[in-house]
């Protein structure tokens, strides 16, 4: 039982750790383009300088 629980606690751990990276890589990129947007730059180009990968939700 006890070895049960830790094993769903290190899958369940494991988990959590590769989502929060997803999540923190892709707060980074928003704060990267809204500060370059802030600047008065033109969308066009912010998508012109950066791959795609940025602006799929």
């Amino acid at each position: 039982m006890v070895y049960a629980l830790h094993q769903q606690y290190e899958e369940q751990s494991a988990e959590f750790r590769i989502l929060y990276r997803d999540i923190t890589v892709k707060l980074a990129q928003n704060d990267v383009i809204l500060a370059l947007l802030s600047n008065g730059s033109d969308l066009a180009l912010v998508q012109k300088k950066f791959t795609t990968r940025f602006f799929v939700n």
